[in-house]
């Protein structure tokens, strides 16, 4: 139930092909996250979901791209709980099939 946006031009594209994209949605964990009890003394299992990413490719190239990307998971400053979540930052090699 993720949406995600995705800006794909700008000015430098020629010389580095590059998007950014936001996502927002829920969050839905089947058992209570250990590393978010460990951080904060206790999560829950439903919290707001996140991600920002960054790609960067070579315009020669237009089916791969590196990514960078980060995950967080919140209370969404109390709306959902004062305690839990937690960040994951992710890179790697995205291929457009």
């Amino acid at each position: 139930a993720l949406v995600t946006a995705r800006w794909e031009s700008f000015f430098w594209d020629k010389y580095v092909d590059t998007s950014i994209a936001f996502g927002l949605g829920p969050s839905f964990a089947t058992a209570e996250p250990e590393i978010e009890i460990l951080t904060d003394g206790s999560t829950s299992r439903f919290l707001i979901y996140w991600m920002l990413e960054l790609a960067l490719g070579l315009p020669e190239y237009p089916n791969i791209a590196f990514i960078t990307r980060l995950h967080h998971r919140s209370g969404g400053f109390g709306l959902i709980t004062d305690k839990g979540g937690s960040n994951a930052l992710a890179i790697g090699i995205k291929y457009k099939f």
